[in-house]
């Protein structure tokens, strides 16, 4: 008995870290056994960056790491960049395959013997690609009701990220935080929006992995703007992908508080057009295991780690399947096949027969 496997299966992948959720889609195809062109891939080093965090006035921050490999650990290196201060890398932190795990940046700093109360943070590892981790920051005052969520990220592929705040009433107050994620300088030309007109505010110069506070309250008393409560920001840096940026608003006497996201509406627009489109370089692999019926005595495998889908996003796999139990007879062979796609298993039902072979009983 020849049997090769031929489809071609298009996969939703959603992750929710807090706020965030994102959704994409990728193939798995067999071809024939003479095609061997499987390609390579090679481990990536990434930086992802949450710009604020604080353990000021009650507040606690903590990081939250998500290893979203269910086959393999993780290790992430955490650095924290004080606003006022030298960075302070942190122990490497290794993460069991789908292993959630807090990092306390209070405790943390006390246990460093440092006395810094506001600054950013980034995670660094090296993967095949940057989905097999998420982390989100938040800094929580529970007696004041008041918190904010920040996702680590990495920079925008632009230069430009935009924002809109609201103030709840007269006493809610606002920030951005825009942090430099590059190893040289850069420069950020941050402009508000109000009453439908723009404000330049003055240029920030940041240092590498530098991190500054725009006080919006602050600077819309300079403008002469106390009345604003709605308007908009935009942040501009002198080079592409170098920052993040996100905020908050809160009026800690009423418990009010909500986040002020930074994004650059241009790529938001091209993510979105962009659903549905191959993802080249994913790493994938999948075991092919029999179960207890196995008349046909077959050897069966799946394709090891190591591969990933082509540059048309397409995972390319080959088997074949041979027995002398169907030259005079019939055999009937059970089996599971598990395909492993950056951190995700799928499994699926396959059972072997002289004259086909079904998949979750089709």
């Amino acid at each position: 008995m020849t049997r090769k496997a031929r489809s071609r299966l298009f996969l939703a992948s959603a992750l929710s870290l807090s706020t965030l959720a994102f959704l994409t889609f990728f193939s798995f195809h067999s071809h024939s056994a003479g095609q061997t062109n499987k390609p390579v891939v090679e481990n990536f080093h990434f930086l992802i960056a949450a710009p604020y965090w604080s353990i000021e006035e009650g507040f606690v921050s903590t990081i939250e790491m998500k290893n979203y490999h269910v086959d393999q650990p993780l290790t992430v290196t955490p650095v924290l960049y004080p606003l006022h201060g030298p960075e302070i890398i942190l122990d490497p932190v290794t993460l069991n395959p789908s292993e959630t795990r807090l990092l306390n940046i209070n405790d943390t700093l006390a246990s460093y013997h440092k006395h810094f109360t506001v600054g950013a943070a980034e995670l660094r590892y090296s993967q095949l690609t940057e989905g097999v981790f998420g982390a989100n920051l938040t800094v929580l005052n529970a007696t004041k009701s008041l918190i904010y969520n920040f996702q680590f990220r990495l920079p925008e592929m632009s230069a430009r990220l935009e924002g809109l705040f609201w103030f709840y009433d007269k006493q809610t107050d606002g920030f951005v935080a825009v942090q430099n994620t590059s190893d040289h300088d850069v420069v950020v030309a941050p402009t508000l929006f109000a009453r439908e007109r723009p404000y330049q505010l003055t240029q920030i110069n940041l240092r590498p992995h530098q991190m500054e506070l725009i006080e919006l309250r602050s600077e819309l008393h300079k403008l002469q703007l106390d009345d604003i409560d709605t308007g908009g920001i935009k942040l501009e840096s002198s080079e592409d992908e170098v920052i993040v940026a996100g905020g908050g608003l809160a009026n800690p006497a009423v418990g009010f508080s909500a986040p002020l996201r930074m994004d650059d509406p241009e790529m938001q627009a091209m993510r979105a057009k962009q659903l549905g489109q191959p993802i080249r370089n994913l790493p994938t692999y999948d075991t092919v295991v029999a179960g207890n019926q196995n008349s046909c005595d077959l050897d069966l495998h799946g394709t090891p780690p190591g591969n990933g889908t082509d540059a048309d996003g397409i995972w390319i796999h080959d088997y074949s399947h041979c027995t002398s139990f169907c030259v005079n007879q019939t055999c009937t062979t059970g089996a599971t096949q598990s395909y492993f796609a950056n951190g995700w298993q799928f499994d699926l039902s396959v059972t072997y027969q002289c004259n086909g072979i079904t998949v979750n009983g089709h």
